[in-house]
């Protein structure tokens, strides 16, 4: 997947790790989790960019999505 700049790398990844090990150091246990609006303007990432961090960050069961009421952070087991 490319983000359309030739040479640069896509930045989804950083923000997605980021994000995990925000995660796993319990930083939205008290809080609610970042909104899409949110995490564009604290990344500065386009909307499309937030999109990938929030389809990565499903497909390794970190978060849930329900739609109309926001994104959680799944209890993970230790």
């Amino acid at each position: 997947m490319t983000n359309g700049k030739p040479g640069r790398p896509p930045r989804y990844p950083a923000i997605t790790e980021d994000i995990i090990q925000r995660i796993e150091r319990g930083d939205f246990a008290k809080r609610p989790f970042l909104t899409m609006r949110q995490a564009v303007r604290e990344y500065s990432a386009s909307s499309r960019t937030i999109d990938q961090v929030w389809e990565a960050l499903k497909s390794k069961g970190y978060i849930e999505v329900v739609y109309g009421q926001g994104t959680y952070v799944k209890k993970r087991s230790s």
